[in-house]
């Protein structure tokens, strides 16, 4: 019999630091060092993680990310959800002699986008490390965490976090995915941890299946979605901005559903992991969610397809795309599931927030008041 977590975490209660063994915290803790043996069923845990958010749910993904661990052959160690809150850890990996990593996670729970706790646990780490052993910090980001790209720009700005390392929830299972079917060793994870690269862009290299040529690549001009079986796709909302010469309205029927074009902002946590073939909800603030379409490639020369392209950090093209002849005025509640920028830029372009994928139906699922299956429907605008 399996659970999902919304069921599991009525059963075993509140998750907190309360000492005991017989407290809900060891309880959820047993379950998962006796369930959680492979990757599908760990998979299934942290996407319910992902499709909700609120502290327990928060909680239980650090935990997940705990046993991930041993699927990629480490041995683990749990950390107190406090601390973790706090920013220093999320619980440990370790293989001997090896490699100690410091785990922090991070979700909308999380605070401001700093790495000076984490830094401050692996120092304490490395002091007591043994010889050989390097210890490393490990920022986890969940598919609801918007300021992924601010924890990127502080990598690369901040030469005084070499031991530092972000990686996707995504990522992660697909690299224990890796390991479970012998494609990647336990060696080759640490040697990928301890390298320092860019742990999203190598897994996604090494995911990859090998084309021989070119023929399968997607006609975006004749409206046929992107391939997803590569990757799971990521969901988007893109709250639209104008400026002083176009509305978010005609920016909308022109540049989006008429030429197909999706200009991102320059602002700061927008586009974060955002790639071809993941799917976008359309925004407006004063009206709710106006349709939907798919990311389909990344236009490498901007400058030739849209206006003041300097002032967009990436330009995408369009497939599916699909207009609502009603809006989803649930977009406008106040605990929407998606975050809009702080201000509104007018920038004539959009802002895009992770959103979950089940969030992500409940807001594109019907299309003139007629349910349209899952919601990612090819009707053209």
């Amino acid at each position: 019999m399996s659970l999902s977590l919304a069921e599991l975490l009525p059963l075993v209660g509140c998750l907190d630091d309360a000492p005991g063994f017989d407290t809900p915290r060891e309880r959820f803790r047993r379950f998962l060092l006796q369930r959680v043996t492979d990757v599908p069923t760990a998979r299934a845990l942290i996407d319910d993680c992902q499709r909700s958010v609120g502290e327990q749910h928060h909680r239980a993904l650090q935990d997940l990310v705990v046993i991930v661990g041993r699927l990629l052959g480490f041995a683990i160690t749990f950390g107190s959800y406090e601390s973790a809150h706090r920013g220093e850890q999320g619980g440990r990996w370790r293989s001997p002699g090896l490699l100690d990593v410091v785990l922090e996670i991070r979700t909308e729970q999380a605070g401001p986008a700093t790495l000076e706790g984490l830094a401050s646990a692996v120092a304490a780490a490395g002091a007591a490390a043994g010889a050989g052993e390097l210890s490393i910090g490990l920022c986890v980001v969940a598919r609801q965490y918007a300021a992924r790209a601010r924890l990127n720009d502080l990598l690369a700005s901040h030469a005084q976090f070499p031991n530092l390392r972000v990686i996707s929830v995504r990522s992660l299972l697909s690299l224990a995915a890796h390991v479970s079917a012998d494609r990647v060793s336990h060696s080759e994870v640490v040697e990928l941890l301890r390298s320092g690269v860019a742990l999203d862009f190598v897994i996604d290299l090494v995911g990859r299946p090998v084309a021989d040529n070119r023929s399968d690549e997607p006609n975006v001009e004749s409206g046929r979605p992107v391939p997803l079986d590569r990757r799971e796709p990521a969901f988007w909302i893109a709250s639209i901005t104008g400026d002083d010469m176009t509305p978010p309205e005609q920016l909308l029927a022109t540049v989006i559903a008429h030429r197909r074009v999706l200009g991102v902002c320059r602002t700061s946590g927008s586009h974060g992991q955002s790639a071809p073939g993941d799917w976008v909800g359309f925004f407006l603030a004063d009206k709710g969610v106006m349709g939907h379409a798919q990311l389909a490639s990344v236009v490498e020369d901007s400058a030739n397809v849209v206006r003041h392209a300097d002032r967009f950090s990436r330009v995408y093209r369009l497939a599916q795309v699909t207009l609502y002849t009603q809006p989803i005025v649930q977009a406008l509640r106040a605990e929407r599931p998606f975050e809009v920028p702080a201000a509104c830029v007018a920038a004539g372009g959009s802002y895009l927030a992770p959103i979950a994928r089940q969030d992500f139906l409940a807001l594109t699922a019907y299309l003139d008041g007629t349910p349209s299956g899952d919601g990612l429907t090819s009707a053209t605008a």
